[in-house]
C-alpha cells in the first residue's frame, strides 16, 4: 500500500468516527478535546505530508535544519497506524469506562457548557485568592530580577538567539517556570471569573482584575514562550463564555438564532485575534522581518511558518520518533521520566533531545511528542495498546469529575485548565503533562481555593 492511499484511508476513518460519534467528540469534554487536538495538530499534518514531502522535506522555511530525506514511506505508514489505532483504542476504552460507571457505551456528556446557574464565590475565597496571586506574582518578579540583563538583551537585541538564551535562563528554575506557566495563569483566570460574577463592580475591583491580568501577561511574555500566553488568553475567553453565554454551544429557539450567531461570531473574532497575536509574536521573535523589504512576501513567509508550526510541529516529530525507535536505539521504557530516574538512581534519557540531535546534528533543541508517540517510544506497539486503554479510562474519569462538580466558578476554571492539560497530551507525554504542564498544580490550587481551612 502506498503512503498516499493510507492518508486517504485515514481521512475516511476519521470522518466515519466523527460522523457516528460527533456528539461525544465535538462538545467541550476531555475525550472531545483529546480527539480534536490530535486531528488538528497531528493527523492533518500527517495527511498532508505524503502529498507534499518532496517540497517540505527540502524547503528550509518549513523544517529548517532537519535531515528528513532519510525518512522512508514505510515509516510514515507506521506512524499513521500508530496514531489512528491509538485514537480508536482511546475511544473504545472511554466507552468501556461508561459501562464501568453503569452508563450506556453511547452516553454523551455535555461538557463544561451547560445551563446551570454558576454559584458566586464567598468573600473568604476572594480574599484567599488575592493573597495567593499577590504572593506568586511578587515572588516571580523578584526571581526574575537577577536575569534582567539577559531579558533586556532579548527584548531590544536584534539577534533571535538572544530570546532563546533568555528562555533557557529563565526556565532553568523549575519552581519559577511552574509558577509563571501554570499557577499564576490558573489563579488569575479564577479571579477573572470571580470578577465577572460580582453584582456590583467597584473601580477597585476592576483595577485589581486588570492588574492581575496585566502582570500575568507580562510574566508570560518575559519567558519568551508563545503557547502559554495564547492558552491563557484562550482560557479567559472560554471562562467569559461560560459565565456570560452558557448556552452558546447548544440549540436555541429560532427566535434567538440571531443572538446565537452574534455570540459565535464573537468567538470567531476572538479566535482570529489569538492568531493575530501568534502572528505578531513570530515576527518579533524571529529575523524574518529583516529577510525582505516586500511586505506581501513577509506576510506570506510568516503565514507559512505559522502554518508549519501549527500543523507540522507535532506530526513531523511523530514520524521522527517512529524512525528512531527501535531502529537507532531501543525503546526507553520509563527512563525519560525525571522523577523515576531520581527515585531509582538511573540515568535520565532525554528522548526529545536525542531524536532532535539525530536529525539536526546539533545539541541545541528538542522535539514535542504526543502521549501516544511517547507510549510507542517507551514500549513499542504494546505500549501504545496498553497506554491508550489506560488513557481512555483516565479521560472518562476526568469527564466523570466534570459531571459531578457543583456549578461554581472555581470548579469551572479547574475544568477549563484540565482541558488545557488534555490539549497538552497532543504535545507531551502523560508524566510531563501532569508535572511539567501543570495538571497536578491545577488540582492542588483548586483544592486550596475550594476548601475553607480552619487556621
Amino acid at each position: 500500500m502506498s503512503v498516499k492511499f493510507i492518508s486517504i484511508l485515514t481521512i475516511l476513518i476519521i470522518l466515519t468516527v466523527l460522523l457516528f460519534r460527533k456528539k461525544l467528540i465535538l462538545p467541550y469534554t476531555a475525550i472531545g478535546t483529546f480527539f480534536i487536538c490530535h486531528i488538528l495538530f497531528i493527523l492533518i499534518g500527517l495527511i498532508i505530508i505524503p502529498w507534499t514531502k518532496e517540497v517540505i522535506f527540502r524547503e528550509e522555511i518549513f523544517f529548517s535544519g532537519l535531515n528528513l530525506i532519510i525518512i522512508r514511506d514505510e515509516t510514515i505508514i507506521k506512524t499513521f497506524l500508530i496514531i489512528v489505532s491509538g485514537l480508536i483504542l482511546v475511544l473504545i476504552s472511554y466507552s468501556i469506562g461508561n459501562l464501568v460507571l453503569k452508563k450506556s457505551p453511547l452516553y454523551i456528556h455535555k461538557g463544561i457548557f451547560n445551563n446551570s446557574k454558576i454559584e458566586k464565590p464567598s468573600i473568604f475565597q476572594i480574599k484567599k485568592l488575592r493573597i495567593l496571586l499577590t504572593f506568586f506574582i511578587s515572588v516571580s518578579m523578584i526571581q526574575l530580577i537577577p536575569h534582567i540583563s539577559v531579558i533586556l538583551e532579548a527584548i531590544f537585541g536584534s539577534n533571535p538567539h538572544n530570546q532563546l538564551n533568555a528562555r533557557r535562563v529563565v526556565t532553568s528554575n523549575y519552581l519559577l517556570t511552574i509558577s509563571i506557566y501554570n499557577i499564576i495563569p490558573f489563579l488569575t483566570s479564577t479571579y477573572f471569573g470571580y470578577y465577572l460574577l460580582l453584582e456590583k463592580k467597584s473601580i477597585y475591583d476592576k483595577m485589581r482584575m486588570l492588574t492581575y491580568n496585566s502582570f500575568t501577561i507580562l510574566l508570560l511574555l518575559l519567558v519568551f514562550q508563545k503557547r502559554p500566553l495564547i492558552l491563557f488568553l484562550l482560557s479567559l475567553m472560554v471562562i467569559y463564555s461560560i459565565i456570560k453565554h452558557p448556552t452558546i454551544m447548544y440549540r436555541v429557539k429560532s427566535s434567538a438564532l440571531y443572538q446565537k450567531i452574534k455570540k459565535r461570531l464573537r468567538l470567531i473574532i476572538a479566535s482570529g485575534g489569538l492568531f493575530v497575536i501568534l502572528f505578531f509574536l513570530y515576527i518579533t521573535s524571529t529575523n524574518y522581518i529583516n529577510s525582505t523589504d516586500n511586505p506581501f512576501e513577509l506576510i506570506t513567509t510568516i503565514v507559512l511558518v505559522v502554518a508549519s508550526r501549527i500543523i507540522g510541529r507535532l506530526s513531523m516529530p511523530a514520524i521522527m520518533y517512529v524512525h528512531y525507535f527501535p531502529s537507532i536505539e531501543d525503546f526507553y521504557l520509563f527512563s525519560n521520566i525525571g522523577l523515576f530516574s531520581k527515585v531509582f538512581q538511573t540515568d535520565l534519557f532525554p528522548d526529545s533531545k536525542v531524536v532532535y540531535e539525530y536529525f539536526v546534528g546539533e545539541d541545541n533543541g528538542s522535539l514535542a511528542a504526543s502521549a501516544i508517540i511517547d507510549f510507542y517510544g517507551g514500549f513499542g506497539i504494546l505500549g501504545v495498546a496498553i497506554g491508550c486503554l489506560v488513557l481512555g479510562l483516565l479521560l472518562r474519569y476526568v469527564d466523570y469529575i466534570f459531571e459531578n462538580m457543583r456549578p461554581n466558578i472555581t470548579n469551572k476554571v479547574l475544568q477549563v485548565y484540565l482541558l488545557i492539560s488534555v490539549f497538552y497530551l497532543s504535545q507531551a507525554s502523560l508524566p510531563r503533562t501532569m508535572m511539567g504542564y501543570g495538571a497536578i498544580f491545577f488540582i492542588i490550587f483548586w483544592f486550596i481555593l475550594s476548601r475553607r481551612f480552619k487556621w
